[in-house]
């Protein structure tokens, strides 16, 4: 037997007819066709659900960003109103040091003039200004017996005594410190040591 007719006795001896190739083909390409319907969907729902979540959290980002630039401005807002209170509280040490100068060199005539024993009530105030001025975090600089110090020393000149060298003999001018800034630096006078 040939194979055509070997083919034939098969398809015969089949219960159920074989379908036409078209029709397979065709089927199966509705099927396809279904399949790809259904992944498109199940896509294009996956893909609205994503762009929904981006949305929000891109909503969520936006409202974080505008509390962080509110936040920056606050910020900026408190630093230029602590530099203007940084300016009068500067202002205002300026002034009373100005008129601890001016009550110091009275002092000094004064006592001259009236004696020591004046000058004792008046030693008094002076020690009072002191402790508010400490309290408010101001330190006197340039005392006697101190070694020099540039960042806190003007030097006006230099003499021989018995006291090491570089070594301050006499304060002709107080300088202040408020915190860690130099207000003023004491002008002094050193010591060149012994001739």
């Amino acid at each position: 037997m040939d194979f055509a007719a070997e083919l034939q006795k098969l398809i015969n001896q089949q219960e159920l007819p074989l379908a036409d190739p078209l029709t397979e083909l065709s089927n199966a390409h509705l099927e396809l066709s279904r399949k790809q319907s259904e992944l498109s969907q199940e896509n294009i729902s996956r893909v609205t659900s994503s762009v929904s979540g981006l949305q929000k959290a891109t909503s969520a980002m936006s409202l974080q960003t505008e509390e962080i630039y509110d936040i920056i401005k606050e910020a900026d807002d408190n630093k230029k109103e602590l530099r203007t209170v940084a300016k009068r509280e500067k202002k205002l040490l300026t002034g009373l040091i100005e008129s601890i100068d001016l009550l110091d060199g009275f002092l000094v005539q004064f006592s001259q003039v009236y004696g020591e024993h004046a000058f004792e009530h008046v030693e008094v105030i002076m020690s009072k200004i002191a402790d508010i001025l400490e309290e408010s975090e101001v330190q006197m600089l340039g005392f006697e017996g101190e070694h020099l110090n540039v960042r806190q020393h003007k030097v006006a000149s230099a003499e021989y005594s018995d006291a090491p060298e570089e070594t301050v003999i006499a304060v002709l001018e107080r300088g202040y410190a408020y915190r860690d800034s130099i207000i003023r630096k004491s002008t002094v006078i050193l010591s060149k040591g012994a001739e």
